[in-house]
């Protein structure tokens, strides 16, 4: 269970202070560099994440559950809500080109979400709580070296932090059937 709390109006982490208030960054949880590389695939995986609470409608701020990227917004994979809608959002990004792109049908999901997305080079597909709501068979794969979890890339247009409670965050590296992406966010 991992909860990330940011642009809130209260700390995510405490900070021991004297008489003093003190002020922090974000908090960021990350995976890089041969940490990332050792388990991750190249040219396929599945991002699944699960979220129980999220400010997702937040006027017009998306919210991302877990990112793999290569540390910018041109080349990535992205698992999390679109907007102020509470509508759960997957997409891939290579070259600053949106590869594929997908919002779950019917609008925003009752928490928790269960989001999954798929990809593999022409072969990109999403489901959200059990609902296989997106394919797409066309479209590179961004190469990658890192994955934020409920956050966004540096030079990501903000606020885009989840601001909420990760129930689970799972990656597989290899591209799953279409049915099995419905299976496990059933």
């Amino acid at each position: 269970f991992f909860r990330y709390y940011s642009m809130a109006s209260f700390a995510s982490s405490y900070i021991p202070t004297t008489a003093s208030a003190a002020t922090r960054a974000d908090d960021v949880a990350s995976i890089s560099g041969s940490n990332f590389s050792s388990w991750a695939g190249v040219n396929q995986g599945v991002l699944y994440g699960e979220a129980s609470s999220a400010a997702a409608l937040q006027a017009g701020a998306s919210r991302r559950i877990a990112s793999i990227s290569d540390g910018t917004s041109s080349q990535r994979v992205t698992i999390g809500y679109a907007g102020g809608t509470g509508v759960a959002a997957a997409f891939v990004t290579d070259g600053g080109v949106a590869q594929a792109a997908f919002n779950s049908p019917g609008g925003a999901y009752p928490l928790p979400t269960k989001v999954a997305l798929a990809y593999a080079a022409n072969s990109f597909g999403a489901s959200v709580n059990g609902s296989s709501f997106a394919e797409d068979v066309s479209g590179t794969v961004p190469a990658t070296n890192q994955i934020r979890i409920g956050d966004i890339e540096v030079g990501g247009s903000g606020p885009q932090c989840i601001n909420g409670a990760i129930r689970r965050l799972t990656y597989w590296p290899q591209r799953l059937p279409n049915s099995t992406l419905q299976a496990i966010t059933q």
